[in-house]
């Protein structure tokens, strides 16, 4: 996939700590289960992966230079971006495009504050 006008994450922030765990990302859409019928269908064409992922910033100055990067942005997290993770191998880094599924946590322990997030895999990308 090559892409234009793509959004960079910010290098003045460090990448997501290298053990991040993923799933595949659940695609269907079904009925509720009350309904007679039950319909399901594949909401995308194609299967995602979804990442938890994990920053260690080293002080409040780069958290708000993260908050700052995903409100502003990308709009709430909404719109996607290309970023460099230790994915699928564990030993080279590879440029991807990604998405948050919903918002992130922070949380502080003694001046490091660590964020968690849930990225969703969309595509490698080849620039």
């Amino acid at each position: 996939m090559t892409l234009t006008g793509y959004i960079e994450w910010p290098s003045s922030l460090p990448l997501p700590y290298r053990d991040f765990n993923g799933a595949p990302a659940n695609a269907s859409l079904s009925t509720p289960e009350k309904w007679v019928a039950s319909v399901r269908r594949s909401r995308f064409t194609k299967a995602y992966e979804s990442l938890s992922v994990q920053w260690n910033f080293e002080d409040l100055h780069e958290l708000r230079k993260f908050e700052n990067f995903f409100v502003n942005v990308l709009g709430n997290g909404a719109a996607q971006f290309i970023i460099e993770l230790k994915y699928p191998k564990t030993t080279e880094l590879t440029l991807w495009a990604v998405q948050f599924v919903g918002g992130y946590q922070s949380t502080s322990l003694d001046g490091l504050w660590q964020v968690q997030a849930v990225l969703l895999l969309v595509n490698p990308v080849e620039l």
